[in-house]
């Protein structure tokens, strides 16, 4: 039996991390936000604890679409510095923790195309351990994203996909984006950054988003924006399919014999059923979202 191995890197982090701290990110250029999606996909989001370090390498950077004009390795030691100057408060026990987004501290060695990033442990909880309401995607989507706009607009629109509708004022919509004085009429940001941002997303990512303007006494306030995946798969069909599928489940190799649809307060859940592929007695149960039950199957898969 061969695994199939799965060498695209992904990007994997809380939507919590998504939605607070995007006002933070605003401050950032997009070849800086591009260098935080690398690291970002390095952390394994099924591990614990961060590990010493992390190496990211040009080759991967370039798959994210960071493109700069001059010297590439003082480019990124620019962004690791902006990187390492945006700061965010993280709660623990009684205390406010005041922690910075990387550590400004990385290592390398002349003329390497390699740099090792450190980590604070309080990025864990958005990036370590992830069981619900997180977003994944692609590293290589970004390359076909040109600023920005377009890479926080789709990780909000991702982030919020389960609602399907959602009413963003154009005030809101500004701080979200950071767009400062610029595009001062709603008309002007709809034609400008959000028409264009938007058809970019919808021809490169794995979300379809559509909109249209609110208005109050003939003046626009806000936009209403319809947000669904562009996969069309129905979740009977894709869960039948698993079945007599061997897959890796803590590192030990199984065959799934039943899926059982359950619900909890939150969100539908689903037991898998599973017996040890050498036949001995007794199952195994577990419970997964449909999302953590799609990465056993796509991307652990084991075939005959």
């Amino acid at each position: 039996m061969t695994k199939i191995q799965n060498t695209e890197l992904q990007v994997v982090q809380k939507n919590e991390f998504v939605q607070r701290y995007q006002k933070q990110l605003t401050k950032l250029t997009f070849n800086d936000l591009l260098v935080l999606k690398t690291i970002v996909s390095k952390v394994n989001s099924k591990d614990t604890l961060f590990k010493e370090s992390y190496t990211i390498t040009h080759e991967e950077l370039s798959k994210s679409g960071f493109i700069t004009e001059r010297n590439r390795r003082s480019a990124l030691i620019d962004s690791l510095e902006s990187l390492s100057n945006i700061y965010f408060n993280v709660k623990s026990g009684g205390d406010l923790i005041r922690c910075g987004l990387i550590k400004n501290r990385f290592v390398y060695q002349p003329y390497s195309k390699e740099f090792k990033i450190e980590m604070y442990s309080e990025m864990a909880d958005f990036l370590l351990n992830i069981k619900e309401q997180f977003i994944k995607y692609p590293l290589s989507i970004l390359a076909n994203l040109q600023n920005k706009y377009d890479l926080l607009l789709f990780e909000y629109f991702t982030s919020i996909a389960k609602l399907g509708t959602q009413r963003i004022s154009v005030e809101l919509l500004r701080k979200l984006l950071g767009t400062g004085e610029k595009y001062s009429r709603a008309s002007l940001l709809k034609k400008e950054l959000l028409d264009k941002s938007i058809g970019r997303i919808n021809a490169h990512t794995d979300i379809e988003v559509t909109f249209e303007p609110y208005k109050e006494k003939n003046k626009i306030i806000g936009f209403i924006f319809h947000i669904k995946s562009s996969a069309n798969w129905s979740i009977k069909e894709y869960l039948a399919a698993t079945i007599d599928r061997i897959i890796i489940i803590d590192g030990n190799e199984v065959t799934i014999i039943e899926i059982e649809e359950v619900q909890n307060q939150f969100h539908s859940l689903y037991k898998i059923k599973v017996q040890n592929n050498l036949g001995l007695k007794g199952f195994v149960q577990n419970e997964f979202t449909l999302a953590e039950l799609k990465e056993y199957i796509t991307i652990n898969e084991v075939v005959r």
